[in-house]
């Protein structure tokens, strides 16, 4: 076979591949436009199948939340629209995007008219569409099937330019989020004239987005009128099955497909030194821009870069005792209860282990049980005496040593903020993450408390840290009172069930 034969098969291969597959044409024409080679990710996958699915009119509206640097903009504002007037054959469809910022929409814009005039697009698909000569400007350009492109920036949409697919790529600018002018400014842009550019009733929306402000506009969306939208999140580090917000209604029956606590969401690009090196950069910002879960600096209770850990216990402990938040019902997975062992060791506090799964009542009355002998230093086992803890209590009192009422005083906030500076100041040690996964799932829940789905760690831990406070004061009197001494269990650290 001649160099001119294989090449032709080549191309006739790109060709066949390209038009069946957004994520293929990607790869195809990526060296078009992109000088570094082509490094594939699921994540791209899944952004890709979600797009060919809006393009199909399985899905009306569309949100993706992907951390930055993530090649979100190149797929979907420089590939997918020239996927669809080539390979997809619909070089009629007529694009309105945009970007916080002009310049950004712009370069995208540009982009993407670049690889369609390639010699490798032209040669394929060429014959399909031309552009016409007298609109084909940076941020206008249209071609003579009836298809164009509009690239505009928040707030800046002209009277009567419309779109049959409009895509929307970081409206918030992640260095203005923070004051309230700028995400109404935004919101009001949304609403006010976005919802009015749709060219037809079946027009759709894509909006693509790092997090960044609970009240951003994905925020603002899903706190509005979520049941129009599918949702595509993708955490930087996976946060486990419980915290996994993959796809909010999962119409391609799409689940993250990682397994590990704290496994990276593109490992072949961010390993785990580079996603370290971006937390640091980022701060309190990473929860929001990494893990697609933002909460507001002065609503922040706990911080992850609060937490210290350990490998080993130095010191001799002081007592040992339990906390337990009961949340059950009377079936069994109706809601979480959150059981934990802790330790005193001097001024630190050390979560020696945990319960945390869903249990009925009996389930949850053997659980205490199991707990209690597992660590037999336990001194007191302290249970919330409300609601259905009280049951607890009445039951396990003349059967287990230690049973400890608690009367909670004051909201689950006021009680979290209340030993919020016993963590902050780093008398709060966690179990080493690397050997005990669901550590990075406990930290998430409190750095995500109050917003978070679930509280019920972040209860026990409450409720334990209080009675750690009132214990010390106690200890302090009597400077005497021997350690317990080496640390015992019957069994290892057990991970989340």
């Amino acid at each position: 076979m001649t160099s001119d034969s294989l090449q032709q098969e080549v191309a006739k291969i790109d060709k066949a591949l390209s038009e069946k597959s957004l994520r293929e044409f990607m790869e195809a024409g990526w060296s078009n436009i992109v000088p570094d080679d082509f490094i594939g990710g699921w994540h791209i996958d899944a952004i890709c199948e979600h797009l060919e699915a809006v393009a199909d009119g399985q899905i009306k509206n569309l949100i993706i939340n992907v951390p930055p640097r993530h090649t979100k903009s190149l797929t979907v504002n420089v590939f997918w629209p020239a996927w669809l007037w080539g390979p997809r054959a619909r070089p009629g469809r007529r694009f309105l995007t945009a970007s916080y910022s002009s310049g950004l929409s712009t370069r995208d814009a540009v982009h993407s008219r670049r690889l369609m005039q390639c010699e490798w697009y032209q040669s394929l698909w060429g014959d399909r569409f031309k552009f016409t000569g007298d609109q084909n400007a940076k941020t206008r350009f249209e071609n003579d099937r009836g298809g164009y492109r509009i690239s505009t920036s928040v707030g800046g949409v002209g009277t009567g330019e419309g779109g049959d697919v409009i895509i929307v790529d970081d409206p918030n600018n992640v260095q203005e989020v923070e004051y309230e002018v700028s995400r109404d400014l935004v919101i009001g842009w949304w609403t006010g004239s976005i919802s009015t550019r749709k060219n037809t009733k079946d027009s759709v929306k894509v909006l693509i987005q790092q997090r960044c402000h609970p009240d951003d506009l994905t925020g603002h969306i899903l706190a509005t009128n979520p049941e129009d939208y599918e949702c595509l999140i993708l955490p930087a580090e996976y946060e486990g099955r419980a915290h996994d917000r993959s796809t909010t209604f999962g119409l391609l029956g799409f689940r993250d497909p990682r397994t590990e606590i704290n496994e990276i969401l593109w490992k072949e690009r961010f390993d785990e030194e580079e996603i370290s090196s971006l937390k640091r950069e980022l701060k309190w910002k990473a929860h929001a821009q990494l893990q697609q879960r933002p909460a507001n600096l002065e609503g922040a209770i706990f911080q992850e870069d609060w937490f210290n850990f350990y490998e080993h216990i130095e010191t001799n402990l002081d007592f040992i005792f339990q906390s337990w938040d009961l949340a059950f019902k009377d079936t069994e997975g109706s809601a979480y209860v959150s059981g934990q062992v802790w330790g005193a060791g001097g001024p630190n506090a050390y979560l020696l282990d945990e319960v945390h799964r869903k249990m009925t009542f009996t389930q949850t009355l053997q659980a205490i049980t199991n707990t209690k002998e597992d660590w037999p230093e336990t001194s007191a086992i302290y249970i919330e005496d409300k609601a259905n803890g009280a049951a607890a209590i009445d039951s396990l009192k003349t059967k287990i040593e230690g049973i400890m009422p608690v009367d909670p005083e004051g909201s689950k906030t006021q009680r979290a903020m209340a030993i919020s500076p016993l963590v902050e100041s780093g008398n709060v040690f966690l179990p080493d993450r690397k050997t005990n996964p669901w550590v990075q799932e406990f930290i998430n829940e409190c750095v995500g408390f109050p917003r978070a789905s679930y509280n019920d760690r972040v209860d026990a831990m409450s409720q334990a840290l209080r009675q750690f406070i009132k214990m010390r004061a106690k200890l302090n009197r009597f400077k005497n009172l021997p350690a317990i001494g080496n640390l015992t269990r019957s069994s290892p650290l057990s991970p989340v069930n």
